[in-house]
């Protein structure tokens, strides 16, 4: 279950209906129309969004308790909230009092999901599945076996036309494959893309961290890989430090059956402000064990 949230395009032309509700748009005989919008938010629906009327839920929470990583003006007239909900989509206008549904401000086959490593210029919706077309990814061209990755994506932090799949492909033969990953934009384009790789055999996983961004921007994750014993815990801390040594910011996942984990970083330190430019270091602990300490740059 998840939302996205449509906001008039700020350009002159359309100032007339930015604002107004649909009585207005009526009057100057203009509809409600999705080439008027461009999509500014989307993510999962939070269990206090169920509670009541989800519109009005959203509405609230984007006038007082705006997410971190949201960076537009608070909901108000003329927005439009898109809904999933049990695999059904529904869109409704914020009008002067409440909102009213525009069944027609999606097509039929709306909105979609994102990538492994994705980006789209048009921007990433996780309005997909029954109603739409679904993040798929195919191992060497075995269509019987098409992976749905929905669930498996993240947006980067501040951005909806970014974001990261983390799938774990287990058990893989030794030799050549061939991975088919498929996404769609908000304007049902469909993308495609093809990935080669060898699996060789080889000892236990090398004990290090990596990141996904050398430099980020917005955000990055950490990828720690490790040797894990069968049906015991693993914790895992990842750790970032100022150049002076001052630890910044830390994070712990505790995984079973596990040999690599992920965890993402927003650029924040503990109080949850957006660190300087600079220099930084970082290092992971499993188990107390502690890896290789590597330098990352904040541009």
């Amino acid at each position: 279950d998840c939302f996205a949230i449509y906001q008039v395009k700020h350009t002159d032309e359309l100032r007339d209906i930015r604002y107004e509700g649909l009585e207005w748009l009526q009057s100057i005989g203009q509809t409600v129309q999705r080439d008027n919008y461009e999509l500014v938010y989307t993510a999962p629906l939070l269990p206090s969004d169920l509670k009541g009327d989800t519109a009005e839920q959203l509405f609230y929470r984007f006038n007082n308790e705006h997410p971190v990583d949201y960076g537009h003006p608070s909901m108000s007239v003329s927005d439009i909230v898109a809904i999933k909900r049990d695999g059904k989509v529904s869109c409704h206008y914020c009008d002067s009092f409440g909102f009213e549904q525009v069944p027609g401000f999606l097509p039929d086959n709306p909105l979609k999901n994102a990538e492994m490593a994705v980006e789209d210029d048009y921007g990433i919706s996780m309005l997909s599945g029954s109603l739409g077309h679904d993040m798929e990814l195919t191992l060497d061209g075995d269509t019987e076996n098409t992976l749905l990755l929905n669930d498996y994506f993240t947006f980067e932090s501040g951005s909806y036309r970014k974001g990261l799949v983390a799938y774990p492909l287990q058990e893989l033969a030794e030799g050549k494959h061939t991975l088919t990953f498929r996404t769609w934009d908000v304007y049902d384009n469909p993308g495609t893309a093809r990935l080669q790789f060898t699996v060789r055999a080889q000892g236990a996983p090398r004990f290090d961290v990596t990141v996904s961004q050398q430099a980020p921007r917005t955000s990055t994750r950490f990828i720690t890989t490790f040797a894990a014993a069968e049906g015991q815990a693993t914790q895992v801390t990842t750790e970032v430090f100022a150049a002076q040594g001052m630890r910044v910011w830390s994070a712990t996942r505790t995984v079973t059956d596990a040999t690599q984990v992920g965890i993402d970083w927003n650029l924040c330190d503990y109080g949850g402000n957006r660190l300087h430019k600079g220099v930084y270091f970082y290092r992971s602990r499993v188990n107390g064990k502690e890896t290789d300490t590597h330098k990352l740059l904040i541009p």
